[in-house]
């Protein structure tokens, strides 16, 4: 467990001295709120330097004395585990007060805006000593690891993975999540897990997490259930346009907000909640009146949006040379995060553009390739290689799939290759370049010849659904080619001329901030 120093304690017996992060938090827990708000003017006179920014004090004005109260002891904390360098912002804290209200939550921000935060101060706000667990919802493998190493390094939460490959002895189980002897959660106080680990498998079997989740006693001690990425439930737990949903598990979330107790907050998190998305969510999962919406837009101003055709077809390798410098230099190529929607045209890629640099860089993981079929230590340390400031990837060509979540927080160039499936996707990809302070990036879209002729009018047709952007122009088989499958939402960005910003953000998202 960390140790952190105390900057100010209104207790004598807390100054001066080095508590751990338990104490620490327990030292705010029973403060008075004269106290609590005490510690907070004293840390902007103490280390203002080195804070990047101010409470939202307005909103803090508005609250409360209560819930502002809330809002002084999760911004100590917060200082207290990421040593002085973040303050919270509204939106985190209006997430929180939620949270300490038993509301439920839906907030929809975007990438980079910091949704993880609410969910780490959350848990840490809970009383120990009632041993609540939190459950979160992650989409895939890789962004599981890389919140768990975050939720631990960062904040000291004992968090465990549950997904295909946790272990499925008793022994771990016991230790980890659940004693069933003695019917008490094991060490982890939060658990992210995969939808798939929630429901009997495809051929019959009864995942741990199934089980436990059909626990009374289990049930009870979740206090809230986080969905990370819950656009998820529509893009991919849903049957759309005749073919059938890919993960089917994310459309079955509802039935485990039905089985758990009614007292459990459910909070949901999205950078891409475009309305026919939300009108499904309304339909599904707020179906109360007990939530709270809260709204980021995700109109960064330091993205520039831009097409082009590509010469020939997406095949052709050397569209992709532009992304290299001629003459290369590592020190001066830019952060280029290339998405491919197939597999074998990723690894293509990589392939060529390995071969348009100097000898002396072929081989040292300047290029590096990102996709599911890759091992877990691999996808590890190329994420490393490209992230981090002396790695030396500078282009990944990156499955569709990591465009979710993944932080990337170095990249100055990202192109889709292909249109996109769905404007949320577009969004998602996108929002991954530009999110270092300060930096600027492009997001361009490369389409094939094709999509120019398409006749948009297509899409009008008697049995459209007109209220979703992203439909085909007509149903589709399990086998439609990328000419069957294009989006109105995307074939408009391409041969319309107004703005690429207007169009994903006024008309797609509904943001007009």
């Amino acid at each position: 467990m960390p140790r952190i120093q105390s900057i100010h304690s209104c207790s004598r017996s807390m100054a001066s001295t080095v508590a751990t992060l338990p104490e620490h938090i327990e030292h705010l827990r029973v403060s008075s709120p004269e106290e609590i708000a005490q510690l907070i003017s004293n840390l902007g006179s103490q280390l203002e330097p080195q804070l990047p920014g101010e409470l939202p004090q307005a909103y803090l004005d508005s609250l409360s004395d209560a819930d502002r109260t809330v809002c002084y002891c999760a911004a100590r904390i917060l200082y207290a585990t990421r040593e002085g360098k973040f303050v919270p912002q509204e939106m985190q804290l209006r997430a929180i007060v939620a949270d300490k209200n038993r509301k439920h939550i839906n907030v929809t921000a975007g990438t980079g805006s910091g949704k993880t935060l609410p969910i780490a101060l959350n848990i840490l706000l809970d009383d120990p000593s009632k041993r609540l667990i939190t459950i979160t919802f992650s989409p895939l493998r890789q962004l599981q690891a890389s919140q768990k190493e975050e939720f631990e390094s960062h904040y000291g939460i004992s968090t465990a993975v549950i997904n295909d490959q946790t272990p499925k002895d008793s022994e771990w189980w016991n230790e980890h999540v659940w004693n069933t002897h003695d019917k008490k959660p094991g060490k982890c106080r939060h658990l992210i897990i995969t939808v798939e680990q929630a429901f009997r498998s495809r051929e019959g079997h009864l995942p741990p997490l199934y089980l436990l989740l059909c626990n009374p006693y289990f049930q009870r001690c979740v206090t809230r259930v986080n969905i990370d990425e819950v656009h998820c439930i529509y893009t991919a737990g849903t049957t759309l346009y005749g073919v059938p949903a890919f993960r089917p598990a994310w459309g079955r979330l509802p039935e485990i907000q039905a089985i758990l107790p009614y007292s459990t907050i459910w909070a949901y998190y999205t950078a891409t909640l475009p309305p026919h998305i939300h009108s499904m969510l309304t339909r599904t999962l707020l179906t109360t009146d007990n939530f709270v919406n809260i709204f980021v837009t995700s109109n960064r101003p330091n993205i520039i949006y831009a097409t082009h055709r590509l010469v020939k077809n997406m095949d052709e390798a050397r569209n992709y040379r532009c992304f290299v410098q001629s003459p290369f230099q590592l020190s001066t190529q830019p952060h280029v995060l290339i998405f491919v929607d197939n597999l074998n045209l990723c690894n293509r890629i990589c392939n060529y553009l390995c071969q348009t640099i100097t000898k002396s860089h072929q081989n040292q993981d300047v290029i590096m390739h990102y996709h599911s079929q890759m091992s877990d230590d691999y996808l590890k340390k190329a994420h490393d290689e490209f992230t981090s400031s002396t790695g030396k990837c500078r282009v990944l060509v990156a499955a569709s799939g990591q465009s979710v979540g993944v932080d990337f927080p170095n990249v100055e160039i990202v192109c889709t290759v292909g249109l996109p499936p769905t404007g949320v996707d577009a969004i998602q990809r996108g929002g991954r370049g530009g999110r270092k302070p300060g930096s600027e990036a492009l997001f361009v879209i490369f389409y094939e010849d094709w999509v120019e002729s398409i006749n948009l009018p297509d899409y009008l047709a008697p049995g459209s659904d007109l209220v979703d952007p992203d439909r085909p122009r007509s149903s589709l088989k399990s086998s439609a080619n990328r000419r069957e499958r294009a989006p109105y939402s995307m074939v408009k960005i391409v041969q319309e001329d107004t703005c690429i910003r207007h169009q994903l953000n006024i008309d797609y998202l509904n943001d007009r901030s």
